[in-house]
């Protein structure tokens, strides 16, 4: 979808910084406007007409504190105080586009949005989710006709994608040893999956096949979450597979 016709989808939502205490308007989808249509790797949404998870960060263009819209007015004085010496001391104000926002615009503030919360040392599950979405958004770009990427572009961008998989994976890991469920708004299995997925997808096969125990043999998953999970055993079963006749070809 063009920006112009994104911009006609899109309204004006007001906050107020709880860092800076600024006042200013950030973009969002209007209710009902993102119907869901098909969900791609790591439980990205793919909606009709309009990407959604591009207006899920949101940003203060005075002092550059960042945030998922969910959790952007979370915020204790310890946390407000790193992001003030570290971030806001720093930063330079900056000015969004009006009426739809381009990924190269997406992107800064989702980066943003993952440097505040490593600095505020937010819960290891929030800062995964920040990752992931940000994966999401990269991919997106990549895959979005109207960006007319070059190969080494996307490239660029791939590489990119992986690096954020990576984190998501690191901190989630570090998130089912010292916090509860739901996470992020997800249930238990859910997040196990999507942790399996994100195992799978960086290589981490054993991490990703003991995740997914999580959720395969379980009877109160959903029937679609069920069969993601099988497809998911049967992949990362395959890759450690190949390890093993790797090691043994090796010997």
């Amino acid at each position: 979808m063009s920006l112009e016709r994104e911009a006609q989808i899109l309204l004006k939502k007001s906050y107020e910084c709880p860092v800076c205490g600024n006042k200013f308007k950030s973009l969002s989808v209007k209710t009902g406007k993102a119907r869901r249509i098909d969900q791609g790797a790591y439980l990205r949404p793919i909606c009709e007409g309009v990407n959604p998870t591009k207006y899920d960060a949101v940003m203060c263009p005075m002092c550059g504190y960042a945030a998922m819209a969910r959790y952007f007015n979370e915020m204790v004085p310890a946390q407000k105080l790193k992001i003030r010496e570290k971030i806001v001391s720093m930063f330079q104000p900056v000015t969004f586009s009006e009426d739809a926002y381009t990924y190269d615009e997406v992107l800064k503030r989702y980066k943003m949005a993952y440097l505040c919360d490593v600095t505020a040392n937010v819960q290891e599950s929030r800062i995964a989710y920040t990752c992931v979405k940000l994966a999401w958004v990269v991919r997106a770009r990549i895959e979005d006709p109207d960006e007319a990427l070059s190969e080494e572009e996307k490239e660029k961008l791939a590489a990119y994608e992986m690096e954020c998989l990576k984190n998501a994976f690191k901190h989630f890991m570090s998130a089912f040893s010292s916090e509860d469920f739901p996470m992020c708004g997800m249930d238990e299995y859910t997040v196990s999956y999507l942790v399996a997925e994100l195992g799978y997808g960086v290589g981490h096969y054993s991490d990703a096949q003991r995740m997914l125990g999580n959720v395969v043999g379980k009877r109160d998953i959903s029937p679609r979450l069920k069969d993601k999970a099988l497809d998911l055993k049967q992949a990362i079963s395959k890759k450690l597979e190949e390890q093993e006749k790797a090691k043994e070809a090796q010997k």
